[in-house]
């Protein structure tokens, strides 16, 4: 049996509460990412993603962050894969990406993944078909899937598409993000 300490209440220091730092469009650097897929490999990587209602009838930013480094905005992500891959390790390499949704605590109401989570700007498409996505865990996840089979380049546009549901009214719209642009290919 462990034996406590007692100690008196006039001197017992009270804990220091911690604040966590939290992206918010004040202190957010924007940056561009790139995640390097070894040679015959995987890579799997998680994200915040804390979109915004319009202002003033105009885009808000949807912040897309590492949790490591979460006062860094992500605007694009290039994913480079090996140039010395062989067909078959081609195949199996890729990058899983998760990317949870975060509640706005500025937003009264629920944010979730709508449709395939994603839309994509026509001229800039996954034309190599690159890019698989799904939503999971009840619209709050985004899964995709990044590979480079055939070899070429891909420059795609597209923006985060998700639900809000009013907390007041239930009333439910859908919303896109502008952000980010992502690059996949061989260096």
């Amino acid at each position: 049996m462990a034996v406590s300490k007692k100690t008196s209440a006039s001197k017992a220091t009270p804990k220091k509460a911690v604040a966590k730092k939290v992206a918010t469009p004040k202190n957010v650097k924007s940056t561009s990412l790139v995640i390097k897929i070894p040679q015959g490999g995987q890579v799997i990587r998680s994200f915040n993603l804390t979109p915004s209602l319009p202002v003033d009838g105009k885009a808000a930013n949807w912040l897309l962050v590492d949790p490591a480094k979460p006062t860094q905005d992500i605007d694009s992500m290039s994913f480079s894969f090996s140039v010395k891959s062989s067909s078959l390790e081609q195949e199996f390499e890729r990058a899983i990406i998760e990317i949870n949704l975060l509640q706005n605590s500025n937003d009264k109401g629920v944010w979730r993944f709508a449709s395939d989570g994603v839309f994509t700007d026509p001229g800039f498409g996954d034309t190599s078909h690159n890019i698989a996505v799904e939503i999971i865990n009840q619209g709050f996840t985004l899964i995709a899937q990044v590979q480079c089979v055939d070899g070429s380049e891909s420059d795609i546009r597209f923006g985060y598409l998700a639900s809000f549901t009013d907390a007041i009214s239930g009333a439910v719209n859908i919303y896109e993000s502008q952000d980010p642009d992502v690059r996949v290919g061989r260096p």
